[in-house]
């Protein structure tokens, strides 16, 4: 979960692997809310 969180300085990033990250941290915020 640590590697979501953390973006790389370059933004070398794949928009898919960012779009399932945010997906996945909004899934977890709204479970523990």
């Amino acid at each position: 979960m640590l590697r979501l969180t953390k973006r790389p300085p370059e933004g070398q990033v794949l928009p898919s692997n960012e779009i399932t990250g945010l997906s996945s941290a909004l899934a977890i915020l709204l479970r523990l809310e």
